[in-house]
């Protein structure tokens, strides 16, 4: 990656609704939606200053199939919308900045393990954790070098076609963490 040498940190937030279909060997569906929004921050070629931001919405369906001691398996799949925002600077410096932002299509599968009991102090919830690894297919999206205080509505200034930085992939494998909650 040529913004930074960083992977992205995220946070997710997803629901989930049982379908009730059946299905053979005992797994279960279910329709999810979700957002996650990531972050990247780093200097590359010891000059450049880069700040990445991806916004995900996706709708998909989960699989579950209860194996024992209150272990799952999972599998996942799911397409949607990604918001990417990029800015660039000079390292360590504030004036200058560039940044631009721009839409495209995602898909994401995982595949992981849910652990997951029901506590005694509360009997219509179940409380575990879920690990998985997955992948996340993102369209490249092209990007403008678009000064940053460009565009303001109190500037008057002639129409200009900003030059292309290129397209950003933020295509790349996941590792997820996270608390379940069901009731």
């Amino acid at each position: 990656n040529a913004v930074t040498p960083d992977g992205m940190a995220s946070v997710s937030l997803t629901y989930a609704r049982a379908v009730g279909l059946p299905t053979p060997g005992g797994v279960t569906l279910d329709a999810e939606v979700g957002f996650d929004r990531g972050m990247a921050s780093g200097v590359s070629f010891q000059e450049l200053a880069g700040d990445i931001d991806s916004i995900g919405l996706t709708a998909g369906v989960r699989a579950r199939r209860s194996l024992r001691w209150g272990l799952a398996a999972t599998g996942r799949a799911g397409v949607g919308l990604a918001r990417t925002d990029l800015h660039l600077t000079r390292a360590y410096a504030v004036d200058d900045a560039i940044e631009d932002h721009a839409w495209g299509p995602q898909a994401q599968a995982a595949f992981g393990l849910d652990f997951v009991s029901r506590p005694g102090w509360l009997p219509l919830v179940d409380l575990g954790l879920r690990a998985e690894l997955g992948y996340t297919l993102a369209a490249p999206v092209e990007l403008r070098a678009t000064p940053a205080d460009a565009g303001g509505d109190d500037v008057i200034s002639i129409p200009a076609e900003y030059a292309s930085l290129g397209e950003l992939d933020t295509s790349g494998y996941t590792f997820h963490v996270a608390l379940v909650t069901r009731f």
